[in-house]
């Protein structure tokens, strides 16, 4: 699942660059933008995904994966999965091909993994950082899964909110 958000509706060419690196280890891409989409970047939004979501701008990358799995992806659909990937235009890269990231990881006994933690303890307390979060079927399938989106605030419209409403939530709801 990828959210995305631009101010003119454009699809820039580092998410372009990124998007061609994830269609190579994903079984299927589904895209979500807050806000409006130029016909150009629909255009440029469907060369990777026949899935492609447009919703109000509100609540950030957190209340659009709430909409995708809670409205747009099926328990069906998910039962299909080893693997739920959820992720957000804020990552730039990859550096190298992130076949050896998914490779590595393979071999990780855990029911959830990210990229980067967060371990400033000076503003937020310790969480992996959510523009790249990769769930296992041990996870997404637990019923404990949906009760944390579902039980997302309503409201979220700050910066600080998100973090500590959705990112911290995520790394201490399932790390405990």
């Amino acid at each position: 699942l990828f959210q995305m958000h631009d101010n003119y509706g454009q699809v820039d060419g580092y998410i372009k660059y990124l998007l061609n690196d994830i269609v190579k280890n994903v079984s299927q891409l589904i895209i979500v933008c807050n806000g409006e989409m130029s016909e150009q970047g629909l255009e440029d939004l469907k060369k990777y995904s026949d899935s492609v979501y447009i919703r109000e701008n509100k609540g950030f990358d957190a209340k659009a994966f709430q909409y995708l799995l809670l409205e747009k992806v099926s328990l069906e659909e998910l039962k299909t999965y080893d693997e739920l990937l959820i992720f957000n235009d804020t990552f730039y890269g990859p550096f190298y091909p992130l076949k050896i990231v998914f490779d590595k990881m393979t071999t990780m006994d855990c029911d959830f993994w990210g990229l980067t933690e967060h371990y400033d303890f000076t503003k937020y307390p310790h969480h992996i950082q959510s523009y790249f979060l990769t769930i296992r079927k041990s996870l997404f399938l637990a019923d404990s899964f949906f009760e944390y989106w579902r039980t997302i605030p309503e409201e979220i419209s700050e910066f600080d909110s998100l973090v500590m409403n959705y990112e911290v939530r995520f790394t201490q709801f399932f790390e405990n």
